[in-house]
């Protein structure tokens, strides 16, 4: 889900209970005031939501006007990596584009895409055989291919990835042998600290306090 100038965004999977039989996509918009569905397209009969290129949408995200969603494709194995993509869609005018296909991920991307200021923006990449993770960065404003900005060695499990300011990465390893939080310089490419924990890192979040300090 994600909220821009009073709408909610929410992902839909439109999937049957059997997961076998997928249809496009959707992104249904909610009205936050007056908690109704907003219709898209007055004028088909029903009310319209975004229809997407691709299924299985699991991560909405909000950057200049552009709502950004990565698909996980279908659950079928033979399908899967070819028809995860992520997608931009033009709040304006609500036309879509596909960013990235299955192929230039390389592997399970993660439910986050990441935006600190500037040109690009990093989406995770877990490749599913090997268990090597690795960082990708896109540039958010012309399409183009995925570059790879960092990768970890050896084998890793990386639930979820959050943006600390706007200079560093986080990536949560849910590692058994070695759980932790690791954080990486964006202009560096390299990794800055390794917080161990005692029990694999699932999610994050930052808040501010009184004082506007962000933790």
């Amino acid at each position: 889900m994600a909220f821009y100038k009073g709408r909610a965004y929410v992902g839909l999977q439109n999937i049957d209970s059997s997961f076998s039989n997928y249809g496009r996509g959707l992104i249904a918009a909610i009205d936050t005031e007056e908690h109704e569905i907003i219709d898209l397209d007055t004028e088909k009969e029903g009310l319209q939501a975004i229809k997407l290129n691709g299924k299985n949408p699991f991560g909405l995200f909000i950057d200049q006007g552009k709502l950004w969603t990565v698909l996980g494709g279908s659950y079928k194995k033979e399908l899967k990596e070819k028809e995860r993509s992520i997608e931009r869609i033009d709040l304006k005018d609500l036309s879509t584009d596909v960013w990235a296909l299955g192929n230039e991920l390389a592997g399970l991307p993660t439910e986050e895409i990441l935006f600190p200021k500037g040109d690009l923006a990093y989406i995770g990449s877990q490749d599913e055989s090997s268990g090597k993770f690795s960082l990708k960065s896109f540039n958010k404003r012309e399409r183009g291919p995925l570059k790879e900005a960092f990768t970890l060695n050896g084998k890793s499990f990386v639930s979820s990835i959050a943006l600390k300011g706007d200079s560093s990465i986080l990536l949560l390893n849910r590692d058994e042998l070695r759980p932790g939080i690791i954080e990486l310089g964006i202009e560096q490419r390299k990794q800055l600290n390794f917080f161990q924990t005692n029990i694999a890192p699932f999610s994050i979040a930052f808040y501010e306090n009184d004082q506007g300090l962000k933790r």
